[in-house]
């Protein structure tokens, strides 16, 4: 049989992408109609007024609007030169475009039906409130800005579709609309993790990614900065070969350009410039204690750093630009400056052409982000599912929230420290960017070295840090007994009877190397180097070792990094959570099968779920893991337990291939191409009950399914014995 024919839906994790609160699936897959709801969606038709204006009768122009009225539709609204401008003056807040058929006004949808509406924002004036009439007949907003966009229309109440442009002195140009009915609909599981950066995974190249975040508003509109005694002139040609660089010109010494913010923590504020008619460049942090760096232009070096200023670097990007940056530790409130100098700390009169400037957190200036009236955001964003390769191939990785409670992870000069050198922005870290630590022993010592964060309280913790050996071939971490790791051979060295310890490999020549220890005292963990297995003497030899982000959790199993560059309290990754529901007609509730490919994160003895439901926890379908060490478990649950099916020899922390197949008075369980248990006695549910997929106990709370999914199929039906073998038999 072909698995994929006949399963109703497939996740693939290597197959996936995720975006915009998605985990999309395989299958099923999106199909619309070929027919058009809408006539003259590439506007070649003008509208019937004076300048292609629009008014309340209908044609083959395909569009109307409504008569102007005080609070109603106060603006203009055209079809000219092949597009729909949507137009309001200063005072006016409402224009708007319906669509028709050429034969009725505005009736072109059909109630309760699920349209995909395609189109292109050509030009956008000042409108930040753009809108479609959707759902319930209601204005919901819509994307505004400049590109194509899509957007899923069901209009609960009417028949109508029409658009709004409800800013006042503003216009908006739209190009190529379609709407088209979905015959099939896509289901595809949402994804939520709150609203944070705080999230992790490996990447395919195998760096670990982050989200990143930059926080200046504005980021390359000047003339939106506060300008003292200066001018910013745009439309200058950039680093970039674009016309969106600047001219940066003062008119008295100390002259400066300077937008405010918020944030603390450490910090990396970087702009691209080049010379004028000055040599020098100077970035200012204004904080609780200043950050200054002052950068020649001419021959593309840093001349000084000041104050809270960590560190300062220059990277010449040709054609006499350089990207500039200052680091610094800083508190809030805080506001960042730029002025221009004679190369060295004294300020110049003239100009000097700048582009591009960035606000991050960290300890490296990451590729730059535009921003506008919100930051420019990349990398691994809020609610983004998170597909890792950790193991080195695809899998979704589905985690619980977790604090990480060492302040500063990343900025070593942060912590107490024992006959150490610490150098940041070292070497290339697990990340892929020059931002890790070499810690070198100081002279005239024969101790073993250590950095520590100070004492915590009685409890169940996990520490862990990234690790590279340089002479030192050893890192020991010290928990109320000392354990050890050897860098050069990647594997554990003597490891301490009270701790739990794991070691993993995050190329080239990194390493995770993690203990959980629980402790009934105050505690001060610490990270040791040392050259030898089961010894923290070493020798007055200079050694030298790598590190890089260091994590403090509660709990007994490290989860992926979380990043904190300053916060007292703790960094916390909210947990992941995804779910599909109203997909009755995917699911068998009579009779029917799950299949998954799975890894748990740890044998945690916790039960974890994954789950097919009404909804609650009345009537569920549930494959997971159980607080019994290395069971697989799975129940089928109608008010009473119908079927209670177990395999106790499983490794759960392996990816094992999963099927629990389900009719009444027949139940299977098959774990890695054998049947482990089978039951002839219960029934099962009503057509249609089963309504939604959850990665947890079934009701969207409790028992979340964490683990490491490489796939996810659905079947209606009961898979034979047979199929059941194949399809979980190991490669």
């Amino acid at each position: 049989m072909s698995f994929y024919d006949d399963a109703s839906l497939v996740f693939l994790a290597g197959g996936a992408a995720g975006k915009d609160g998605k985990a999309y699936n395989l299958k099923p897959v999106e199909e619309l109609s070929s027919t058009e709801v809408v006539i003259n969606g590439d506007f070649s038709i003008d509208g019937p007024g004076a300048d292609g204006e629009l008014d309340t009768s209908y044609g083959n122009y395909g569009w109307n609007t409504v008569t102007p009225s005080a609070g109603t539709q106060e603006g203009t609204t055209t079809i000219s030169n092949g597009v729909l401008k949507l137009t309001n003056a200063l005072g006016e807040t409402d224009s708007r475009a319906y669509a028709t058929d050429g034969v009725s006004s505005r009736n072109v949808i059909t109630t309760n039906t699920y349209y995909k509406l395609v189109y292109t924002i050509v030009e956008n004036n000042g409108c930040t409130s753009f809108k479609v009439y959707n759902a319930g007949g209601v204005q919901e907003d819509a994307p505004s800005s400049v590109g194509t966009h899509t957007v899923t229309l069901r209009n609960t109440s009417n028949q109508l579709f029409l658009f709004f442009n409800k800013t006042e002195s503003s216009s908006i140009s739209i190009d190529n609309v379609s709407i088209r009915e979905i015959t099939n609909q896509a289901a595809d599981f949402t994804f939520t993790r709150g609203t944070n950066l705080t999230a992790t995974r490996v990447g395919k190249d195998g760096y670990i990614e982050k989200g990143r975040e930059n926080l200046l508003l504005y980021s390359n509109q000047f003339d939106s900065w506060t300008v003292v005694d200066a001018t910013a002139t745009s439309g200058q040609t950039g680093y970039d070969g674009t016309s969106d660089a600047w001219l940066f010109t003062t008119t008295v010494a100390g002259a400066s350009l300077e937008k405010s913010i918020t944030a603390s923590g450490v910090v990396v504020f970087s702009m691209y410039a080049k010379k004028g008619t000055v040599d020098g460049i100077r970035l200012r942090i204004d904080a609780a204690t200043d950050a200054d760096a002052y950068f020649n232009l001419s021959n593309n070096s840093v001349h000084s750093f000041t104050g809270s200023a960590i560190d300062a670097s220059i990277t010449d990007l040709g054609g006499g630009w350089q990207r500039c940056k200052v680091y610094a530790n800083i508190s809030s409130p805080v506001k960042v400056a730029v002025y221009t100098t004679d190369g060295t700390t004294a300020y110049d009169n003239g100009n000097i052409y700048i582009q591009d400037a960035q606000f991050e957190y960290g300890l490296v200036a990451t590729d730059y982000l535009e921003s506008g009236s919100t930051t420019g955001k990349a990398g691994v964003l809020d609610n983004l599912p998170r597909i890792d390769y950790t193991s080195g191939s695809a899998q979704l990785l589905m985690e619980p929230s977790r604090t990480n409670l060492y302040t500063n992870s990343e900025y070593f000069d942060d912590w107490l420290s024992n006959r150490l050198d610490r150098t940041a922005n070292n070497i290339i870290s697990p990340e892929g960017v020059q931002n890790a630590y070499k810690v070198a022993q100081q002279s005239g010592f024969t101790t073993a070295p250590n950095v520590n964060k100070g004492g915590i309280a009685a409890g169940t913790y996990t520490v862990s840090i990234f690790a590279k050996k340089g002479s030192w071939n050893y890192l020991a971490i010290s928990f109320q007994g000392v354990s050890y790791f050897n860098l050069e051979t990647g594997s554990k060295g003597t490891i301490n009877s009270n701790h739990t310890a794991t070691i993993e490999h995050y190329g080239n020549g990194w390493y995770r190397c993690a203990i959980t220890r629980t402790t009934t005292t105050t505690e001060t963990p610490a990270f040791y180097f040392a050259e030898s297995d089961n010894t923290l003497t070493t020798p007055d030899t200079q050694g030298y070792m790598y590190i890089y982000g260091a994590q403090l959790e509660a709990a007994s199993y490290a989860t992926s990094y979380i990043p904190n560059y300053g916060t007292a309290l703790g960094v916390t990754r909210d947990k992941d959570v995804s779910s599909i529901t109203g997909v009755s007609s995917l699911i068998g509730s009579t009779e029917g099968t799950i299949y998954l490919e799975v890894a748990a994160l740890a044998n945690d003895l916790s039960d974890r779920r994954f789950a097919l439901s009404d909804g609650t926890t009345n009537n569920v379908v549930r494959v997971g893991f159980t607080n019994i060490s290395n069971r697989i478990l799975a129940v089928l649950y109608n008010g009473t337990n119908q079927c209670v099916l177990t395999y106790n020899d499983a490794d759960i922390t392996e990816t094992n291939k999963i099927a629990f197949t389900y009719a009444a008075n027949d139940f299977a369980l098959y774990v890695n191409g054998e049947s482990r248990s089978t039951d002839v006695f219960g029934v099962t549910f009503s057509a249609g009950t089963l309504s939604e997929i959850h990665f947890n106990e079934g009701d969207g709370s409790g028992n979340e399914s964490y683990g490491k999914f490489d796939k996810v199929m659905i079947f209606p039906t009961r898979l034979t014995n047979n199929e059941l073998a194949a399809l979980t038999t190991i490669d």
